[in-house]
């Protein structure tokens, strides 16, 4: 009985200690004159985002550097979601009216 109640206070005193971590936040510098409205991870290291104004960017080195693009003929779309599938592959979908709504896939990485 005093056995299970020791592993019981070292189980709950391990439980308790994660818990009580603090996550580490570090702000990305983007760049761009977007908001950024979406973010996908596909690892450690490739990180893709999209926004308003046709706007997008991706980083290949976890956030130390990122690389912005702009869709061509897409200046005034808001691309609200974004699905990154590796560095090269990615699906953006913008949001509005009619034509406004549509999806775009790059292969090339941008």
């Amino acid at each position: 009985m005093k056995r299970l109640i020791m592993l019981l206070l070292g189980f709950a005193g391990c439980t308790s200690a994660r818990l009580s971590q603090e996550p580490v936040l570090t702000t990305q510098h983007i760049g761009g004159t977007a908001r950024f409205q979406a973010v996908s991870v596909v690892d450690e290291q490739v990180v893709w985002a999209s926004g308003t104004d046709g706007q997008y960017a991706k980083t290949t080195n976890g956030g130390l550097t990122w690389q912005n693009g702009q869709v061509k003929n897409a200046e005034t779309l808001q691309f609200r979601d974004i699905h990154a599938v590796n560095a090269q592959i990615a699906y953006l979908m913008s949001a509005g009216e009619g034509a406004q709504s549509r999806i775009y896939k790059t292969t090339d990485g941008g």
